[in-house]
C-alpha cells in the first residue's frame, strides 16, 4: 500500500486508536483484533503503475473459498474499481453459494483528493456499524486470531 494512502488512518479513527505502524504483522494484528479480514478482489492482473484503468488479464481472488473458511458477515470494497471488479468477477461465484452483501466504500487513495480524511472516516462508518451489530464470536473459534 502506498505510504500516503489513508486506509490505515481511517481504520484507526473508526476504533479511536493510533495508526498502526507500517509493519505488515502489526497491521494484520490490528485488523484481526478488530475482526476485520483484508483480501484483494484480484489475485493477479496486468497493471501499469497504479492506474486502475489499465487493469487487464484479471485472475479473481477466491472470495468464495475464503467465505467457506472464515466467519465473515459483510464484505466491503474500497474504491469504485474494486466494487466493479467484485461485482464482475466474484459475485457470480458467491451467488452459487451463500451470498454476502457488499458495500462499496470510497477509495482512500490520495488520488481521491475530493474526500478529506474526515469525510472518509464518516463514509467508513458502515464498517464499525456492521461490527457493532455482528454476533460476538466465542473464544477459540476462527475469529479469535491474533489475541
Amino acid at each position: 500500500m502506498f505510504p500516503r494512502n489513508r486506509f490505515w488512518p481511517v481504520l484507526a479513527a473508526l476504533f479511536d486508536q493510533t495508526v498502526p505502524e507500517p509493519d505488515p504483522a502489526v497491521r494484520a494484528r490490528f485488523a484481526l483484533n478488530h475482526r476485520i479480514a483484508l483480501w484483494d478482489v484480484i489475485q493477479e492482473c496486468d497493471i501499469h503503475g497504479a492506474s486502475d484503468a489499465s487493469i487487464t488479464n484479471v485472475v479473481p481472488a477466491d472470495i468464495a473459498g475464503l467465505l467457506d473458511r472464515a466467519p465473515i458477515d459483510t464484505i466491503f470494497t474500497t474504491g469504485r474499481k474494486a466494487g466493479q471488479l467484485y461485482r464482475r468477477y466474484c459475485l457470480p461465484n458467491l451467488q452459487e453459494k451463500r451470498y454476502r452483501p457488499m458495500i462499496n466504500l470510497p477509495s482512500t487513495s490520495p488520488a481521491n483528493a475530493a474526500m478529506s480524511l474526515t469525510d472518509l472516516i464518516k463514509a467508513y462508518q458502515p464498517i464499525r456499524k456492521a461490527l457493532d451489530e455482528a454476533e460476538p464470536r466465542k473464544p477459540g473459534n476462527r475469529s479469535d486470531y491474533g489475541k
